[in-house]
């Protein structure tokens, strides 16, 4: 959030979400941070002065200064401007959708009937959606685009002298196949066999040795020393 400006996509915090609990939410909230399921912004932070204060500094660390300026006061959304960058309308709490900029919390309104529609399956773009963006049905439908749906196909209008509506439908995003986990750890790693080492005063078979009873595969029989060698003569004078 500090690097971002105050407004950051949920797609480039995706692994601090997973490990976010729902205790963090009442925390951010009451830091005046907004949890959307599009992104996570500051409220605060949309008024003019945080947006013009916001797009200076980023132009200044850019070097960049596009001819529109900051977003036009009071405007909820607008058409996109040919060559300026989306990092520009992020960091002003806006978002391009299509061809159009819109600002965060009203991305957040229109992704919501989205959600409702393509929960039954295919939808058709609805006049809801068309007034809470303030866009045509051609420019909505590359919105959608943005907002992770895709044409399915098409269904006839009721009146026949009018082009057929198009249907779309939410891109499920697959999620990586779940590999067993195994009693070393690691996960997809086979399970190594450990070779038990015999212990030691046990026979080859496996039965311990009878007490008192030498193991004869322990160690060799002390070998006698030579009767003729000077070192029995000595063995035999200390006796």
């Amino acid at each position: 959030m500090y690097e971002k400006f105050g407004t950051v996509t949920r797609a480039d915090i995706a692994s601090a979400i997973k490990d976010m609990q729902e205790t963090d939410k009442p925390h951010l909230a009451r830091l005046g941070v907004r949890t959307g399921m599009e992104a996570f912004f500051m409220p605060d932070m949309l008024k003019p002065a945080p947006i013009k204060l916001r797009v200076l500094l980023y132009s200044l660390f850019t070097k960049t200064f596009p001819e529109c300026g900051p977003p036009p006061e009071g405007r909820v959304s607008f058409d996109a401007v040919e060559g300026v960058d989306d990092g520009y309308w992020m960091v002003a709490g806006y978002r391009r959708l299509g061809q159009r900029v819109m600002r965060v919390d009203m991305v957040e309104r229109v992704a919501a009937l989205v959600r409702n529609a393509a929960r039954a399956g295919q939808f058709k773009i609805t006049d809801e959606m068309l007034s809470l963006a303030g866009v045509s049905r051609d420019q909505m439908a590359l919105m959608l685009s943005d907002l992770g749906c895709r044409q399915a196909g098409e269904e006839p209008s009721d009146d026949p002298e009018k082009p057929a509506l198009a249907l779309f439908e939410r891109v499920r995003t697959k999620r990586p196949a779940h590999k067993p986990r195994h009693a070393d750890g690691a996960a997809g790693a086979p399970r190594k066999d450990k070779k038990r080492n015999p212990k030691k005063g046990k026979s080859g078979g496996g039965q311990p040795a009878a007490k008192g009873q030498r193991n004869s595969g322990s160690r060799p029989p002390e070998k006698q020393p030579d009767p003729n060698s000077p070192f029995a003569v000595l063995a035999a004078l200390k006796k």
